[in-house]
């Protein structure tokens, strides 16, 4: 074998020129493949940089738009427990009105049916009445009482269809008034 001597001096000046040339060529290749590594990593070192920056402003852009939410969500919960509050004391209050109201009603209806009553009672003792004068009394009576009657039964029929009507007005109106009361809670 040969050792590195005897190689070098054996080869000629071209070759020793060429091998100096390629080792060069190779230091120049390999320095730039240095650097061009250098440049890729401290590349990725920024871009690693920039995206844990990123990452830290988006969560703390997070935690920012998180608090807005809980604090958003507590005055909505607290101004909806307050408008319920409200609504419940309303209601309570409303209450006693109802019960007034619907006590009115039931008295002018109470009223009502005991005019009728009494006016029933009073056209039944007339009628009696009428039966004995024409029994008893001459046709001079009986005559009147035909001209009276007939504009007394069209002055009770009036009166009976205002009562009726009335009476499906205060009945409209307790239906209402029911309405409210469960629109209300009160009921």
């Amino acid at each position: 074998m040969m050792n590195t001597t005897q190689i070098l001096d054996n080869l000629t000046q071209e070759s020793l020129f060429a091998i100096g040339i390629f080792g060069f060529a190779l230091l120049f290749y390999m320095t730039r493949l240095v650097n061009s590594l250098k440049n890729k990593i401290s590349l990725y070192e920024e871009a690693e940089l920039s995206g844990r920056e990123s990452l830290e402003r988006d969560v703390l852009i997070m935690n920012g738009l998180v608090d807005d939410l809980r604090f958003e969500f507590s005055s909505l919960q607290k101004g909806l427990e307050s408008e319920l509050v409200a609504h419940e004391v309303s209601s309570t209050s409303l209450n006693p009105r109802f019960k007034k109201i619907e006590l009115l009603i039931s008295n002018t209806l109470d009223k009502q049916s005991d005019t009728l009553i009494d006016l029933n009672r009073k056209l039944n003792a007339l009628k009696t009445s009428i039966s004995t004068i024409s029994l008893e009394g001459p046709n001079v009576g009986i005559e009147t009482m035909n001209e009276i009657l007939p504009r007394m039964i069209q002055k009770v029929k009036s009166l009976d269809e205002s009562a009726k009507g009335q009476s499906s007005f205060v009945n409209e109106m307790q239906r209402d008034l029911q309405l409210v009361k469960r629109a209300c809670g009160v009921e």
